[in-house]
């Protein structure tokens, strides 16, 4: 899942991942990773975003901890061996 800004808004104010039910209703099917557990834990949520207008796409931080959990998500299930940057 990749969400929005108004999806980690609407959770920061309420504690709420509205979306819940459709991951754990898809993970009977497949493998599947929440990248809002990750930018959810960044203090400015606007600062992954390059543009709120339609929805928000991520900016270089944002694409940056996608690969990132993306990376650790493949790692994990041992699907490849991850390297780390220098």
């Amino acid at each position: 899942m990749l969400p929005e800004y108004e999806d980690l808004a609407f959770q920061r104010r309420t504690g709420t991942v509205y979306y819940n039910n459709l991951l754990k209703e898809a993970a009977r099917f497949m493998d599947v990773i929440d990248i809002g557990e990750k930018l959810i834990e960044v203090e400015d949520l606007k600062s992954i975003y390059s543009n709120l207008d339609d929805g928000g796409h991520y900016n270089r931080k944002g694409n940056w901890l996608v690969a990132e959990s993306l990376a650790d998500f493949i790692g994990k299930k041992g699907l490849l061996e991850r390297k780390k940057a220098n």
